[in-house]
């Protein structure tokens, strides 16, 4: 079975995170979260880490691999490079959610 896990990522800025999708396959849904909240980037800490699983066909998991592979998220690794080049996608966890 392959998952697309949304989650919430950290490394752009003191209560500040970037939702990213992550591919996996493995034998559940749970079993995915589980791998997903455990990898680098992904906030651990935080209860609503994972905001989504869902059950995906193998074309789309490949699909979803490449475009992983060619996120500047996943390939930048000083923060502040980060920061600059995502801004627009970092949300605030402390902005009231309407």
């Amino acid at each position: 079975m392959f998952f697309e896990v949304k989650a919430k990522c950290g490394h752009v800025g003191k209560n500040k995170y970037i939702v990213k999708n992550f591919y996996n396959k493995t034998d559940n849904a749970k079993k995915a979260a589980f791998i997903i909240r455990n990898t680098p980037r992904v906030k651990h800490n935080h209860k609503d880490a994972i905001r989504q699983v869902r059950e995906i066909t193998y074309e789309e998991y490949i699909e979803g691999v490449k475009q992983n592979k060619k996120d500047l998220y996943f390939h930048i690794h000083n923060s502040s490079d980060q920061k600059r080049i995502l801004s627009s996608d970092i949300e605030d966890e402390n902005r009231i959610k309407e």
